[in-house]
């Protein structure tokens, strides 16, 4: 299904999706990514006002340190079998190597969304993973790294389809009138719910935009 089929317009409103947990733990989704108070400072310093609107987007602040890992490429409008099989062949190399695998897999978005068009966007499948890993050249698999750093993390139960608004609410408005742009054009996504559907629109997928204090004025509205 081509990604401009699947996709929906408008924003999705936020709702619970509970039982989810990252790699430490720590919940995907919760009462605290609604908003942060606007009296209490965000990790960069900066006091972050709540969302507010039913239709936003929940989001929640966090660190994450620099990790290796394991990339496979995919095509840059990928169909949910070629997600799955990428993962599938990424799993498959960190078991041969005996690597430890450090999280469930993330998909990065090596674009800025807002400037390139969808068909020149390059998506990399990625296992973080710790050991001595080599590159399999039969699997079309290298060797990368996801980097450290602050992160805005966000959640869309709009799958995919629901990526283009997502990305224009964060990087257009909500970055900007905050002080905060994006550090690299690097953006990591990991299907939380829904990976066995064929459906672009079915996935809950995480979002997680690196992000820095930045002295450049929001653009006009």
């Amino acid at each position: 299904m081509a990604w401009s089929a699947a996709r929906q317009g408008g924003s999705v409103a936020i709702r619970r999706l509970t039982g989810l947990t990252d790699a430490v733990g720590e919940p995907l989704w919760n009462e605290q990514m609604t908003h942060t108070p606007p009296d209490q400072p965000s990790i960069l310093g900066v006091p972050m006002p709540p969302l507010g609107e039913a239709g936003s987007y929940g989001y929640k602040q966090l660190r994450r340190p620099a990790m290796r890992a394991l990339a496979r490429p995919l095509e840059s409008q990928f169909t949910m079998d070629q997600l799955r099989a990428a993962q599938n062949a990424l799993a498959q190399t960190a078991a041969v190597q005996q690597l430890t695998t450090l999280e469930q897999p993330l998909l990065a978005l090596n674009n800025n969304p807002l400037e390139d068009p969808v068909e020149d966007h390059s998506w990399v499948a990625m296992l973080p993973v710790r050991g001595p890993a080599k590159a399999a050249e039969d699997a079309k698999i290298s060797v990368s790294r996801v980097h450290g750093g602050h992160y805005l993390r966000t959640l869309t139960l709009g799958g995919f389809a629901d990526l283009p608004d997502l990305y224009a609410y964060f990087l257009r408005d909500w970055l900007p009138e905050r002080k905060h742009q994006l550090t690299r054009p690097s953006i990591y996504h990991r299907v939380v719910d829904g990976i066995a559907s064929d459906d672009l629109a079915t996935p809950s997928v995480a979002v997680l935009f690196p992000i820095h204090l930045s002295l450049r004025a929001a653009p006009p509205r």
